[in-house]
């Protein structure tokens, strides 16, 4: 197993762009067996990482992204429905009766964003994604592992899973198993993921960053798929 680790700045954003970079990296590397894409994403109000994924090589052997994004924070959520990438056909608004009438904003062509918890949506959706990454703001603690259990109802094979989370300042419970591990807070999160998700999933990238707190992000891939011989990552500068 192969690990890249980002190297450090002082720039605060520096370690943000890098971890969006990575994940954009894994998902052009493979030769996807079908055209379309979809993505499930924590997008925030700026649609960095949905944006900076937009542009796709012409040996990615796909052409087409679909997106489906979760915010539960109504502010937030509403900041992201006014900068929402518009699509030939308009915005259109509506409501999810699955999730309590759960507000739905979507340009009708390949962006759906919903107001409502990412983890509340993967148990109730009959949809499965290629990528999906959970960018968590706080800690791991029960919540967080509960929605990265969640993964397993909606991630395909192959697939990849990224998840992002704050380092330290875990629960007594999680604090207990990152000593017991001999690699750590990482190698705790590996160990509950293949029991949670997927025994035969694997680590390909790590990296600790400073956002406006120190910051982990980890890349893991669902076998088997194939990965381009040929591809150059991205100058992530």
């Amino acid at each position: 197993m192969s690990i890249n680790y980002a190297r450090q700045s002082k720039s605060i954003r520096y370690g943000k762009l890098e971890a969006r970079t990575a994940v954009i990296d894994e998902i052009f590397k493979i030769k996807w067996p079908h055209k379309t894409i979809r993505l499930l994403t924590l997008p925030g109000a700026w649609w960095h990482f949905e944006r900076q994924v937009g542009v796709i090589p012409k040996h990615s052997r796909f052409s087409h992204f679909s997106l489906t994004c979760c915010e539960r924070d109504r502010i937030v959520f509403n900041n992201a429905a006014l900068r929402l990438p518009r699509g030939k056909r308009g915005i259109k608004i509506g409501w999810m009766k699955e999730l309590n009438n759960a507000k739905v904003v979507t340009n009708r062509n390949d962006i759906v964003l919903i107001n409502c918890n990412i983890a509340d949506f993967m148990a109730i959706t009959e949809r499965k994604y290629d990528v999906v990454w959970l960018d968590f703001c706080g800690p791991i603690h029960d919540n967080v592992m509960d929605s990265i259990a969640t993964t397993k109802r909606v991630v395909r094979t192959p697939g990849l899973l990224a998840i992002t989370f704050m380092k330290g300042r875990e629960t007594p419970f999680y604090t207990d198993l990152i000593h017991q591990n001999p690699n750590g807070r990482a190698g705790m999160i590996t160990n509950q993921i293949k029991e949670m998700v997927n025994p035969e999933i694997e680590q390909v990238y790590i990296s600790e960053y400073k956002d406006t707190t120190e910051m982990i992000h980890m890349i893991f891939k669902i076998n088997p798929y194939k990965e381009i011989n040929s591809y150059v990552p991205r100058n992530r500068l």
